[in-house]
């Protein structure tokens, strides 16, 4: 069983995932998803080696796998339904699906690697505490404005 962990954990650093039946001119677009969901995998991987069952406790890691997972699942829908529109209609006559698809996946590509860093790199328990503080004493207790 080890053994076969080691191989396929080898093969998925070896083999980089890829989109199948991109448009050549999507590929610098669907080139990074690969990577982001190869990311996506080592970062739950390596969460529930470090927490086993607790994991499900780790709501804020867990928000932040989610929300990766979601960009990762909006930017592999543009880029197809952008596939489609490049087959029907021709590269040419889609310059504008394109620049939304290259604003958009470029924005999603931006917020997943930034919640996937923010797994080892954050300010939770700064949060968890003012979250508390708040709750102690029923609110905020910081006026917006004087009368």
């Amino acid at each position: 069983m080890l053994a076969d962990y080691a191989v396929s954990k080898v093969r998925r650093e070896i083999v980089r995932p890829r989109l199948e039946g991109i448009h050549p001119d999507l590929e610098a677009l669907a080139h990074p998803v690969g990577d982001h969901a190869r990311k996506l995998r080592a970062t739950g991987e390596k969460l529930l080696r470090t927490h086993g069952e607790n994991v499900v406790l780790r709501q804020w890691q867990q928000k932040r796998l989610a929300d990766a997972a979601a960009d990762l699942y909006a930017q592999i829908a543009t880029l197809s339904r952008v596939n489609g529109i490049f087959e029907e209609r021709g590269v040419e006559a889609s310059g504008q699906e394109r620049y939304i698809a290259e604003t958009f996946c470029s924005r999603a590509g931006r917020r997943i690697e930034r919640q996937l860093d923010e797994v080892d790199q954050n300010d939770d328990e700064r949060m968890h505490s003012i979250a508390e503080l708040a709750y102690n004493r029923g609110g905020y207790d910081l006026p917006l404005y004087r009368s």
